[in-house]
């Protein structure tokens, strides 16, 4: 019973810093533009790499990010991992339009 009391605090405690994130978030709207294209970048790159890390591809967080934004290939990492990234970017952007 005290593992499940613990893991609760420790999930409520996470669900405040979300709602203070989100209240802080509410009190600067609108946001700039720049803002939200920063935002919008941060998230392709975490969506493109949990998605396609999910699929097999051995790609990190920080490899993903320069393979999208620097636009470099990876040593070591084959050229079908690169192109799942790309592809999965031109996705989003897709749905973002």
């Amino acid at each position: 019973m005290g593992n499940r009391s613990n893991i609760s605090r420790k999930l409520q405690s996470s669900f405040d810093r979300l709602y203070e994130k989100k209240a802080l978030l509410t009190r600067a709207r609108p946001l700039p533009k720049v803002a939200l294209q920063k935002i919008q970048d941060a998230l392709s790159v975490e969506w493109t790499y949990n998605s396609n890390s999910i699929e097999g591809n051995t790609l990190t967080l920080k490899e993903t990010q320069m393979v999208l934004q620097v636009e470099i290939t990876i040593k070591g990492k084959s050229l079908s991992e690169h192109i799942e990234a790309k592809n999965y970017e031109l996705a989003l952007n897709h749905i973002y339009a």
